[in-house]
């Protein structure tokens, strides 16, 4: 069965490179959600950052967004 109502542009199936899973940030500096290392800031802008892990076997980016209700 047919989607009634189709997305405009179609979403990847998994995160990539060019589209990162996004995460909230915490009060704690960030670690890798797959192997728990610490990540180094690769882009940043005023309510997000992107993250890279800093493992060799890992590379995992991600980006972190500052939860707009703390903010209130």
């Amino acid at each position: 069965m047919a989607c009634r109502f189709p997305a405009k542009t179609p979403l990847p199936l998994k995160p990539t490179m060019e589209h990162p899973p996004i995460f909230l940030s915490i009060d704690q500096p960030a670690t890798c959600p797959h192997f728990g290392n610490r990540t180094d800031i690769t882009a940043q802008s005023e309510r997000s950052q992107r993250h890279k892990c800093l493992s060799e076997l890992c590379g995992f980016q991600f980006i972190l967004e500052q939860d707009e209700e703390e903010e209130r």
